[in-house]
């Protein structure tokens, strides 16, 4: 599936766009309306240039592989927003047969038929192919702070404690893969999940872009979901979410700060530095008790400040801003680090520890 340009609106009582193998988009204005997934690809889903407003769906980007580039993402989700899940290419789904069926006819095709682009998909992941016309599932590379070891020998926990090979939300088990892989390298995301906001059933990584989450406001799922690690290595990010399963980054290259504040619906929450400047701010569209954040103006170790109700000067209709001054509000102060640290007393929390994690003032100086 190659989406390049164009107007597309669509309202589908199961998923808008679909594919059994991959999917691009490279331009366009695109508007969604889905009773399930916006858009779904088996293996790998890559989101270059485009403007895609997803109005309501259950899952809105999901395949094996999520990788967003570029463009501009507004997604309303009931479930989760952004999902790496294990791809399903099993024969009775007809995926197989399908791919071969196309590889072998495409000397039939007619010659003016375009050719699908090779250059699209980053990481010479061309457009699958093969000497049987079986598609091969994504490699699977990891960064090169993923835990591999870590992960074989159960090192780190799924959610409910479970460990190992399979791990799960609450109620139900996920498949975990090292093939899964959530990456985020710029664009801009903006995020209303009521499931998890960005999830991987293997790793996670923002490398840049603009990543604004609202996540759920229920105990079960969390604004950052993943099964083996989570990076952040550049970008804005800024999640509010339930602190019920909530998590944090493992690592990265870029300073991150995790804190446990709540907030309402409709109060702005920001970051700032210690001169008053706003690094990076949201409007929340729920209830949260959890706050998520990294900003390349972020220094290791640096002290910054969480302000929730205030209102800065410089925000957008989301109430983003990335400059300029607050007023009004209540802080909670934060360290931001790159190592990840430890701290007890929150059984949902996990993921190798908390980064920059404070159990600070809440709105009112009610201490967390």
């Amino acid at each position: 599936m190659r989406i390049a340009g164009g107007s597309v609106d669509i309202i589908s009582a199961d998923d808008a766009i679909h594919s059994d193998l991959e999917g691009v988009i490279t331009g366009g204005e695109l508007s969604i309306d889905a009773g399930d997934d916006a858009f779904h690809a088996e293996t790998k889903l890559v989101i270059d240039e485009g403007n895609v407003e997803i109005i309501s769906c259950v899952e809105g980007y999901e395949a094996q592989e999520v990788i967003v580039n570029g463009g501009t993402s507004n997604i309303t989700a009931s479930d989760d927003a952004l999902n790496a899940a294990v791809a399903d290419l099993s024969d009775d789904e007809g995926t197989n047969e399908a791919a071969g069926a196309q590889d072998s006819g495409a000397a039939a095709a007619s010659e003016g038929a375009p050719e699908p682009p090779s250059g699209d998909m980053p990481n010479g992941a061309d457009m699958p192919g093969g000497a049987e016309g079986a598609p091969e599932p994504p490699s699977g590379d990891m960064p090169s702070s993923a835990p591999d070891a870590a992960a074989e020998s159960g090192e780190f926990a799924g959610r409910g404690g479970m460990r190992g090979d399979m791990g799960g939300g609450p109620g139900g088990m996920s498949e975990v893969s090292e093939a899964c892989l959530l990456q985020i390298n710029g664009g801009t995301l903006i995020i209303n999940a009521g499931g998890d906001g960005v999830d991987s059933n293997g790793s996670l990584e923002i490398n840049g872009g603009i990543v604004l989450v609202n996540g759920p406001d229920s105990g079960a799922d969390s604004a950052l979901d993943y099964e083996l690690s989570a990076t952040v290595s550049g970008g804005s990010v800024l999640m509010l979410g339930s602190a019920g399963m909530a998590e944090t980054f493992t690592g990265g290259e870029q300073p991150f700060a995790t804190v446990m504040a709540s907030g309402q619906a409709g109060q702005n929450v920001a970051v700032v530095d210690g001169q008053g400047n706003v690094l990076v701010s949201l409007n929340a569209e729920k209830a949260f008790d959890q706050v998520i954040a990294s900003s390349p103006q972020m220094s290791e170790g640096g002290t910054y400040s969480v302000v929730i109700g205030g209102t800065p000067q410089s925000a957008d209709v989301y109430g983003f801003a990335e400059s300029g001054s607050i007023s009004g509000g209540s802080a909670t102060e934060v360290t931001a680090s790159t190592t990840p640290t430890q701290v007890g007393g929150m059984g949902g929390m996990r993921g190798g520890g908390l980064g920059g994690f404070e159990r600070g003032a809440g709105p009112g100086g009610m201490q967390a």
